[in-house]
């Protein structure tokens, strides 16, 4: 709404209201035959009539210049017409509320028009109403009253509206300053939008490689935490093998020692029976002492030599048997490592053979003792035992042999022993150290698998920033576009 079509539509109001409330007052006036209806008839036409063509005008043209004159004429001839019919003073004060109607107008000029034809009116209706109830001081009282009130009124009401109007122009001015200033700092903020567009879109485009590059990232970083996964799952598994090697380098380092003490015990036995096979040596040299003693009843032994031939070749197996039983465990025992335990078996041997050596010496013996009590009958049958006991002497010598050869075999076997067993103390103590090794790098591998999984929840929330802020500079660039599309 402009400013022009604003003040018609105030001034109609006004208008209205002031015609109405006149209307109102002259109808009591007829209802009271205070006025005729002539006068009545006359004034409503001058009052209603203005302002009924003023609505009709206003609809017409809400804007027109015509609705001010219409007004300040018609209400003048009304105003008029009054002070020339009406025989009351006070009727000059009908011109003060269509001064303040008109001064909505903010007009100068025209209200100085309306306001000097109000003046006129007001100073003719003094002079005719002084006029008519004579000039003396009572009347004179009225008439200066009259005219100073409406000059006074017009004056006030000029000055005012003076004032009013410099008021706004002032404010126009104001605003005008203010509009430039407002469209500078538009041109201002158009250059500024159009550079900060620009500055948007590099930061953008920016962003879009930021947010490449942080996705790169993030995958980067998923290999390197399935990388790690991978690594501390293998670390496991090794860490399993080398305990499970670790077990086994324990049952070596039991079995080793199991080899070192059942070779001491069979060096001991292998040394009991050499000292047996001495005491056999001796034996049988005292039998061949007493032998050479009884040479001349050899011949009344002969039966009993047959019988102690039969047993000496026993005697002769067995320690054939021996020697060769002595011979694989020597040859088995010098190859060793695992090969410990086909010892045990061989020193069984020995064992059995041995007592079967001792059970033939008991029959050998208990002969003799049956010899030696026919000694006093057949002293030629002790050539035959003398021989038989150069042979056991032989046999006994060749055992004797066996045995010291065995018995170095076993020392060897023993020394062997103690070194497998040192070389399995120092595996133990490698492999611990790798045990321990491996536990340091899964913890190492554990925390780099921690700390990669946080760098890569740490780089999924950045792309989700990224992202985010992506979509805040898209916005700032969409209203930095329409900033500049507004200049």
């Amino acid at each position: 709404m402009s400013d022009t079509q604003r003040a018609n539509s105030v001034c109609r109001r006004l208008f209205t209201i002031v015609t109405l409330i006149l209307f109102v007052a002259y109808t009591l006036e007829l209802y009271k035959h205070t006025k005729t209806v002539g006068e009545y008839s006359i004034l409503m036409l001058l009052d209603l009539g203005p302002m009924i063509a003023y609505h009709i005008i206003y609809k017409r043209d809400s804007e027109s210049m015509l609705l001010r004159h219409i007004a300040g004429l018609g209400y003048g001839a009304f105003y008029l017409a009054n002070c020339i019919i009406s025989p009351d003073q006070l009727v000059f004060t009908f011109a003060f509320p269509m001064l303040v109607v008109v001064s909505v107008f903010l007009d100068k000029k025209f209200l100085a028009s309306i306001s000097a034809g109000v003046g006129v009116i007001g100073v003719i209706h003094a002079i005719v109403y002084t006029t008519k109830h004579g000039w003396n001081d009572a009347t004179m009282a009225s008439f200066e009253i009259e005219v100073a009130a409406i000059l006074l009124l017009v004056i006030f009401n000029y000055f005012c509206i003076d004032f009013i109007i410099k008021i706004n122009e002032d404010r126009m001015d104001a605003i005008m300053k203010s509009g430039e200033k407002t469209s500078r700092m538009l041109d201002e903020i158009t250059d500024i939008s159009g550079k900060m567009a620009d500055e948007v879109t590099i930061v953008s485009d920016k962003m879009v490689q930021l947010s490449a590059s942080s996705e790169q990232t993030l995958a980067s970083m998923t290999e390197v935490q399935t990388g790690t996964l991978e690594t501390a799952n293998s670390i496991q598994t090794q860490m399993v093998k080398t305990e499970e090697i670790q077990n086994q380098i324990l049952k070596v380092a039991e079995a080793s020692e199991h080899i070192g003490t059942n070779a001491k015990d069979t060096v001991d036995a292998i040394n009991e029976g050499r000292d047996n096979i001495e005491k056999l040596i001796k034996q049988a040299e005292i039998s061949n002492e007493a032998g050479n003693g009884a040479v001349k009843e050899v011949e009344e032994l002969k039966n009993s030599t047959t019988q102690m031939e039969t047993i000496v070749q026993m005697i002769q197996k067995v320690a054939s048997q021996t020697s060769m039983l002595a011979l694989n465990a020597s040859i088995e025992a010098a190859r060793a490592g695992e090969a410990g335990r086909g010892f045990a078996v061989v020193a069984s041997s020995i064992s059995d053979l041995a007592s079967q050596t001792k059970s033939a010496t008991e029959e050998i013996s208990n002969l003799i003792s049956s010899l030696t009590k026919e000694m006093e009958d057949v002293a030629s049958a002790i050539m035959s035992l003398v021989e038989s006991n150069n042979v056991q002497n032989e046999s006994a010598q060749l055992t004797a042999g066996s045995f010291e050869k065995i018995i170095e075999n076993a020392r060897l076997i023993s020394t062997d022993s103690k070194e497998l067993s040192e070389t399995v103390t120092n595996l133990e103590s490698a492999n611990k150290k790798i045990v321990d090794s491996i536990q340091t790098i899964s913890a190492i591998t554990e925390e780099v698998t921690a700390h990669s999984q946080t760098t890569c929840d740490a780089t999924g929330q950045n792309q989700l920033i990224v992202e985010d802020v992506q979509n805040l500079v898209s916005e700032m660039k969409a209203n930095a576009d329409k900033l500049k599309a507004l200049s």
